[in-house]
């Protein structure tokens, strides 16, 4: 059976509360991954944020878990937790204090899986980002883009390049222990718009 790994990243520091991303994996082989791969995921993770604190609020933090999660991708059972030896420091932000609580920047990411009758598609945060990586129509600048595009992309060359595939994962449906699903990223791309998450505004 294949399964699938979660690496965590929090936030800590915005006035929302606590800020959570998880990137979602798998050894491309579907075999239960060794501490050597979840290190690789661990440390992408790191390096994903630490590309990318130029345009992250000074005294916010992202800190990549030093335990990953493994699931089955069927039924999103437990399979086990597995904690890594070397863990990085937190990632703090550089770009200056001012800032909207719960807004900033997305990339989306694109995958070629069917699942219900749709391309697989997920997506990560950056939020909240520094006033600066706004131009003066309120979009995201060009530079902000890239450089989250950029870290994206390095995120999935990392784990292609270690036999790892960076995913979107669908859980089974609320009430069941079948059907969950996992399509490999293929592509990113990240929106001028900026992204908002209601949740961290109120």
């Amino acid at each position: 059976m294949p399964f699938v790994a979660i690496t965590q990243v929090n936030g800590a520091g915005d006035i929302g509360g606590a800020l959570v991303t998880r990137f979602h994996w798998k050894i491309t082989s579907g075999a239960i991954p060794g501490l050597d791969k979840c290190q690789v995921a661990h440390d992408a993770s790191w390096a994903f944020y630490d590309q990318v604190k130029l345009y992250l609020p000074n005294g916010i933090t992202w800190t990549s878990s030093s335990t990953t999660t493994v699931i089955d991708e069927n039924s999103a059972q437990l399979n086990s937790y597995q904690t890594i030896g070397t863990p990085k420091p937190p990632v703090v932000g550089t770009g200056g204090l001012a800032h909207a609580a719960g807004l900033g920047a997305r990339a989306n990411l694109r995958t070629t899986t069917v699942s219900t009758r749709r391309l697989m598609r997920g997506c990560v945060y950056l939020v909240p980002i520094v006033s600066t990586a706004y131009d003066n129509t309120g979009q995201i600048t060009s530079a902000c883009q890239q450089a989250l595009l950029l870290a994206a992309n390095n995120l999935r060359g990392t784990m292609t390049s270690n036999g790892m595939t960076l995913l979107v994962y669908h859980r089974p449906p609320k009430g069941t222990f079948t059907g969950g699903k996992s399509g490999p990223v293929t592509a990113a791309d990240v929106p001028l718009k900026p992204a908002g998450l209601r949740s961290r505004r109120s």
